[in-house]
């Protein structure tokens, strides 16, 4: 019989439990990171390099660990039995959805595949996983194993899949979806998406408990990271202490920090204090990923400074990722979606849409030498972009321009036209058409400023 679980304490339990040493410690944190869905020794190496470089060993030697975990699964039809022990947790639940997602795709398992999955253990109180149990608690839960069934193992093969996937709509597509065959995936995944940056700030769920906590009067690591299963409650991530300090540290030691260690009034210790940026961004005043960037790995989805999903959870059973994404060389679908959006929300007030009309000028080869596009309002013209091709200046084509855009506006309804202009451009020209002056922004391009110019019709 082989038995598979989470980690060393809860192995190590089973092992005495069952007078057994085939037992697998699956041991990773697969909620953090870059995860694909890839063959278990190309996704072990891809870990075991996340994992060096997030602190967690050295190379070689979670490369062997992982290693010599993966040959004792593929060894499985060894044995007559393979029981899979997890627990609630995030941590637990993504690592079963692996296991049952690797064993579904194998053509003939030809073993009994068994379950124990629990979130909770009499007279055990908060219950947070299988190492807190002792060897004769851990022994009543082996009678009580249950087979796993085909729907269970095509489930976790579609969630999987949704996890590993650079698409979060597949994802975020399963909370609409009956997940009761694995009971504990939908909370395990509700909280892994929580740690996404929000939309309110930036922070993850864990940065803003912590934040929370300081703000609240909590001033140590220990008494923080403790009241976090307690805060969590039945959407727990499983987090160990290792991964939580290095939030802490992130915290404290970005270029533009949020929490600082004081010295304590007890001797040798220090507190943990929130600066005047850390109260801003509780405060969703300030965005913490716009200010100090961000690069990392959620599953098969790479967040970046530039590209990043938010968690918006206005709605908390059905959560969404949003994508803040920065486009350099935006497309004309883009550019036209979001003008038509401010015009249709104009419109809910104005009870009209803004109507565009251009006037031309070309050659008798049909070449445009200049032009102008114009926005009209109810009763008001605005002249985005007066242009004249350079050889064609001066000679009176702007002024016909200009005169030609005004008297449509006129035929429109129109009693006022709007524009603005640089300083280097042509402030003088419009003057001279009637146009006075209603505002300026100084220094607007460099030591350019911007005017804004308007007449009656």
């Amino acid at each position: 019989m082989l038995h598979i679980t989470n980690g060393d304490f809860a192995a190590d339990l089973i092992k005495s439990a069952c007078a057994t040493k085939d037992v697998i410690a699956w041991q990773d944190i697969l909620y953090e990171g870059p995860v694909k869905n890839l063959p278990l020794q190309e996704l072990s190496q891809l870990r075991a390099e996340y994992l060096s470089s997030a602190s967690y060993g050295d190379l070689e030697s979670i490369k062997k660990s992982f290693q010599e975990r993966d040959e004792k699964l593929l060894s499985y039809s060894d044995h007559d039995e393979v029981v899979l022990w997890f627990e609630h947790d995030t941590y637990d639940q993504l690592q079963l959805m692996q296991i049952l997602n690797w064993f579904s795709s194998q053509k003939n398992i030809g073993v009994e595949l068994s379950l124990i999955n629990i979130n909770q253990f009499p007279g055990v109180t908060p219950f947070l996983g299988l190492g807190q149990l002792n060897v004769k608690q851990i022994t009543t839960l082996f009678p009580n194993r249950k087979p796993i069934s085909d729907a269970q193992l095509q489930m976790a093969t579609k969630i999987w899949s949704a996890f590993t996937s650079s698409d979060p709509l597949r994802l975020t597509n399963l909370f609409k979806e009956n997940l009761s065959e694995l009971p504990y995936i939908k909370n395990a995944l509700l909280r892994y998406l929580r740690e996404f940056p929000s939309t309110a700030n930036g922070l993850t769920w864990t940065e803003q408990y912590i934040l929370q906590s300081i703000d609240s009067g909590k001033r140590n690591f220990s008494e923080i990271f403790q009241q976090l299963p307690i805060e969590e409650r039945e959407y727990f991530l499983g987090m160990g202490d290792a991964t939580f300090k290095t939030i802490i540290d992130n915290l404290t030691t970005a270029a533009t920090p949020l929490i600082q260690y004081n010295k304590s009034s007890e001797k040798n210790s220090k507190c943990l204090t929130l600066t005047a940026l850390g109260h801003s961004i509780l405060n969703n005043n300030k965005d913490w990923i716009i200010l100090n960037g961000i690069d990392k790995w959620r599953g098969g989805i790479h967040l970046t400074t530039h590209s990043c999903y938010r968690l918006d959870e206005a709605d908390k059973h059905h959560p969404k990722l949003m994508l803040l994404n920065t486009e350099q060389s935006p497309s004309d679908e883009t550019l036209t979606t979001i003008r038509n959006g401010v015009i249709e929300f104009n419109k809910t007030v104005i009870g009209e849409k803004a109507s565009q009309y251009a006037v031309t000028l070309k050659t008798s080869a049909d070449e445009i030498i200049g032009g102008a596009t114009v926005y009209t309002h109810t009763e008001s013209i605005y002249i985005d972009i007066l242009w004249v091709a350079d050889k064609f200046r001066n000679k009176g084509y702007g002024s016909l321009l200009i005169k030609m855009v005004e008297e449509e506006g006129r035929a429109k309804g129109c009693k006022y036209s709007t524009l603005d202009t640089f300083a280097f451009q042509a402030e003088k020209f419009y003057e001279n058409h009637g146009y006075k002056r209603i505002g300026v922004i100084p220094k607007y391009l460099f030591e350019h400023d911007r005017i804004f110019l308007r007449k009656e019709l």
